[in-house]
Order: C-alpha cells, then sequence, then structure tokens
C-alpha cells in the first residue's frame, strides 16, 4: 500500500480497515491528552484522502520536514 494510502488506512487482523477520524486537531490532540504513552509515539495529521484528522507515528511527521 503506498503512503497515500497508509494516512487513511490502518492493517488490523489482516485486513485494512479507515483510521480514526477526529472533525479537529483539538479532537484528535484531545485522544492523545486521554493516553499519555500514546503522544511519546503519535501525532495527529491532516490526511489527504479524507481530509480529516487522523493520528499516526511520529516518524511519518518527522521524514516530511
Amino acid at each position: 500500500m503506498s503512503n497515500y494510502l497508509n494516512q487513511h488506512w490502518v492493517r488490523k487482523g489482516g485486513k485494512h480497515v479507515p483510521k480514526v477520524a477526529y472533525k479537529t486537531v483539538f479532537d484528535a490532540v484531545s485522544f492523545l491528552d486521554q493516553h499519555p504513552m500514546l503522544k511519546e509515539k503519535y501525532s495527529p495529521y491532516v490526511c489527504s484522502v479524507c481530509g480529516q484528522w487522523h493520528i499516526g507515528h511520529l516518524h511519518n511527521k518527522r521524514k516530511k520536514k
């Protein structure tokens, strides 16, 4: 699967399913605030497939800089 599609899909149980979508960055950050251990490895980003916010690995964000 290309990086473009990895923005929107995640592999669970051998199948690709859409990632959880958040309407605002505030909603995504609120989720991370409720799960502090995830905050160290994940960050919110706007999905180019659906235009909503998803949470992904930090290393993906660093590669784009």
